[in-house]
């Protein structure tokens, strides 16, 4: 799974926001989109935890602004994209950050270009 308009999700399902879905279309690449793939049917993307929202919507932000971006990929720790998370009003935990970080690959994700092992290093840094 990858959540962001510039990423791509493993999936077929579509969501043209976090809270509604629809299975007509894929989204133009403007709109978020939450996709996971299940086999050979759909269904809605449910249960995600506040932490899962706030980071969709955080992606997408970061989607729109090249100057977070920057930030975003010159980030040492998970703790420093928690807090600009956190000056946006995203409220993400590290868990969830970790988590999904397999799926974040935008460019300009810290760990996009240097593979599983750098990522997962990454996640054991403390500021």
């Amino acid at each position: 799974m990858v959540i962001g308009a510039k990423t791509e999700l493993n999936s077929q399902i579509y969501a043209d926001s976090v809270s509604s879905a629809t299975h007509s279309r894929p989204p133009p690449e403007s709109e978020l989109c939450i996709v996971i793939r299940l086999k050979s049917f759909q269904t809605p993307v449910m249960g995600m935890s506040r932490s899962s929202v706030a980071l969709a919507a955080f992606c997408k932000t970061l989607d729109d602004r090249k100057d977070l971006q920057e930030k975003v990929k010159a980030s040492e720790m998970p703790e420093e994209i928690i807090e600009i998370a956190a000056s946006l009003g995203h409220e993400i935990s590290h868990g969830e950050l970790r988590i999904w970080s397999r799926e974040l690959c935008s460019d300009y994700f810290p760990w996009a270009a240097n593979g599983h092992e750098w990522r997962r290093n990454f996640f054991m840094r403390k500021g």
